[in-house]
């Protein structure tokens, strides 16, 4: 709902700076008339005089099912609900809103990267929201930067928001560095980890966000460091993960972290 609602925000700013007046006239102290510079009054990629395109991404569960503890079979009959209520209430300034569903495999990223294409080049849509799941951020670009659509979802981090051009990358959520910053400063204020042995466990896709993020707020709280762990993890095959981490299990335990 947070989703649709920020997209709505969005849409009715570009809509209404599409009405600005025509080129004013203005007369300077010497006399001469000038013409201020018009604001661009063309529509944007995927709106028309009756509808804007929207373009939805959503994961495809039946590919991870065997992975997850609950899956979400109804997520695109749960957009159509907020969709119908939008447009039956007279759409976004007199436009209706069409959507366009594409589900994606999070553990075949190309296919989230083929559904970026298509939105923006085949149905080219104006916005994208939903779930954007890559952890090396190019699916998130593609969209933002390589196409210049907004996008509209989570998860974001703000290193990837900071890779991408100002304002074409939006989350109803808070991003992991504000969330991380917020529960290390509960668990400082419990003392929660006080004379305790922390050690981090990531992939590598995150490793370098750990180390400007994580590693810095563990220093900051002053608790002891035990062993990091980096997984190595390729598609949906985990079998060498679970061995390192069976590994790191047994050091921790015998460290004290």
């Amino acid at each position: 709902m947070a989703v649709v609602g920020i997209f709505l925000a969005a849409a009715a700013a570009c809509s209404s700076s599409a009405k600005q007046s025509a080129p004013t006239t203005t007369r300077p102290a010497g006399g001469a008339t000038t013409s201020s510079v018009p604001n661009d009054t063309s529509l944007g990629r995927g709106v028309t005089a009756t509808q804007i395109n929207v373009g939805v991404m959503m994961i495809d569960f039946s590919c991870i099912e065997s992975l997850v503890d609950s899956v979400e079979p109804d997520q695109q009959r749960a957009f159509q609900v907020y969709f119908d209520d939008i447009n039956a209430k007279g759409g976004i300034n007199g436009r209706k809103v069409v959507p366009v569903f594409k589900s994606y495999c999070p553990i075949n990223l190309a296919t989230e990267l083929t559904a970026c294409t298509s939105l923006t080049d085949d149905n080219r849509v104006f916005a994208v929201i939903g779930t954007f799941y890559d952890p090396n951020g190019n699916a998130q670009l593609c969209f933002a930067k390589e196409h210049r659509t907004i996008i509209v979802g989570s998860p974001l981090t703000q290193a990837l928001i900071d890779r991408g051009p100002p304002g074409f990358m939006l989350t109803t959520d808070i991003t992991s560095e504000r969330r991380l910053r917020v529960i290390t400063a509960l668990l400082k204020s419990e003392g929660t980890l006080g004379g305790k042995k922390v050690a981090v466990v990531d992939i590598a896709a995150d490793h370098a966000r750990v180390k400007s993020v994580v590693t810095p707020a563990l220093r900051d709280l002053g608790v002891q460091r035990g062993a990091d762990a980096t997984l190595t993890i390729a598609g949906s095959d985990t079998t060498a993960a679970l061995t390192q981490l069976d590994s790191f299990v047994e050091h921790w335990k015998s460290d004290g972290t």
